[in-house]
């Protein structure tokens, strides 16, 4: 049996061990494959061995136009067209329980396209390394440029088999911080009917279940997406998509708690989806991907409902999977919400404990500031001003926030601002001021469907709620 057969045998062997959870005995058994066709993928990279590869590969990138790299030639040595393809392979398990690997990973295939040429595989070298460069070096626009390289060279080789994938990192860790994140809702659904036709069902069910949760983050109106999610649970079920099921799951039990008053709006419990159930599954299997979005969920819910100490435990649960959310749209939010919810609490704390919260919260600040669209760092800013009690400057802020979340249609985050800006307000005594920011804050709730809050609001802010009636 030659080399290239073998290889074949080790391809089947690795789906199935990915097919099975086994992701670092996938990696092992890739790494023995590559070795074969004289290809060096290191178990355990040190960071100089990564930082030398990434400059290597930066001085041979230079003066080179990255959407010139299409121009490649078609590459034709099989044993290198082998190669690439094992190391496509090994990018998704390598990012969920290795990711120092992947700057090695995309840095080999890209030499072995610059000196071989382009193969299908190359996509993934290409869209690999814009997260790499996006996502670890803060070179947002540069990764943004080689994930659309990826793309068009998808189309350019017919290259069927990798545009799920592809799709599926682009959408995932770099057009949202380039275009936004509304952006990405089509990208999603498109990787998802392109999973579904060549049969790539497992990164079909994972961009269906981000398309749900870039529709639940962007503010899209709750009834304009969450009823076509059940839909989607039935094909997922059909082609045995465990992980993203429940995730979509997760996100119907979420959306019922932000339509439905409970005594416990923090608690995803219901008819979809039962945390004392689930949580517990999770932790078994070691799905770090649903445990993010569980906790990430529950702070929010328990931060808008006031409840702030469960949001700061939830804080510190979701703060474990922190690497795993690694450039994603769950990063800012994460950052987001754990900035808000330790300024809730911040004046009831000690000088000493306040002064070292405030400087926590400037930690998730510089995240926030990365963003594609600014307003998240803005109302965070104007809490943190308030707690200063530098009213100016909290007034600009909350403004800012309000403006700039209003103009990019982040529904839920003009209302929260305008609610703490309302609430600023009516800690001042200025109550015909807080009346216009809380009627805003109930309208946009209302708008965007999350009728337990407007409840909420309801029960506890009513006569000022009357007021901006009269």
């Amino acid at each position: 049996m030659n080399t290239l057969d073998t290889v074949n045998i080790y391809e089947t062997q690795i789906k199935a061990l990915i097919d099975r959870g086994q992701m670092l005995e996938a990696i092992a058994l890739g790494q023995n494959a590559l070795a074969r066709l004289g290809v060096n993928l290191p178990s355990e990279p040190e960071q100089t061995l990564i930082g030398k590869a990434l400059q290597s590969l930066s001085e041979r990138l230079s003066g080179q136009q990255i959407e010139e790299l299409i121009t490649l030639p078609v590459m034709s040595n099989p044993t290198t067209i082998a190669a690439m393809q094992l190391l496509a392979m090994l990018s998704g398990p390598i990012f969920r329980v290795s990711p120092a690997l992947l700057p090695l990973l995309c840095a080999t295939m890209i030499n072995l396209s610059l000196e071989f040429g382009n193969t299908p595989a190359s996509t993934i070298g290409y869209v690999s390394y814009g997260m790499v460069l996006s996502a670890f070096g803060g070179e947002v626009e540069k990764g943004y440029r080689f994930g659309q390289l990826a793309l068009n060279l998808v189309n350019h080789l017919n290259a069927q088999e990798f545009k799920p994938l592809t799709l599926f990192l682009f959408g995932t860790f770099l057009q949202h911080r380039q275009e936004g994140l509304r952006a990405i809702i089509p990208t999603m659904k498109e990787c998802h009917l392109a999973g579904m036709e060549t049969g790539d069902f497992r990164h079909a069910g994972y961009s269906i279940a981000i398309y749900a949760d870039a529709n639940f983050f962007a503010g899209v109106c709750l009834n304009d997406w969450e009823a076509e999610i059940e839909n989607y649970c039935v094909v997922l079920e059909t082609v045995k998509q465990n992980s993203p099921l429940t995730q979509l799951k997760l996100i119907q039990q979420t959306v019922q708690n932000w339509r439905e008053i409970v005594n416990q709006p923090d608690l995803l419990r219901g008819t979809f989806y039962d945390e004392m159930v689930m949580v517990p599954k999770h932790h078994q299997d070691n799905d770090f991907t649903v445990l993010k979005s569980v906790y990430i969920h529950k702070i929010m819910l328990a931060y808008f409902f006031g409840n702030y100490s469960h949001a700061l435990n939830y804080v510190a649960q979701a703060n474990l999977y922190l690497r795993s959310m690694t450039g994603t749209i769950y990063t800012e939010f994460f950052h987001f919400y754990a900035g808000l919810s330790y300024l809730a609490v911040c004046s009831t704390l000690s000088e000493i404990e306040q002064a070292n919260t405030l400087a926590l919260v400037e930690t998730h600040q510089t995240t926030l500031a990365q963003s594609a669209h600014l307003h998240k760092w803005h109302l965070v800013e104007a809490e943190r001003q308030r707690i200063l009690g530098n009213q100016t400057s909290a007034r600009e802020n909350y403004d800012y926030a309000i403006a700039i979340a209003k103009e990019n249609g982040y529904i839920p985050e003009v209302a929260i601002a305008s609610e703490l800006a309302a609430k600023f307000y009516l800690a001042l005594g200025k109550e015909k001021v807080a009346v216009g920011y809380m009627q805003e804050a109930y309208y946009c709730y209302a708008q965007w469907g999350a009728t337990a809050k407007t409840g909420n609001l309801e029960k506890d802010y009513s006569q000022l709620l009357r007021s901006s009636q009269k």
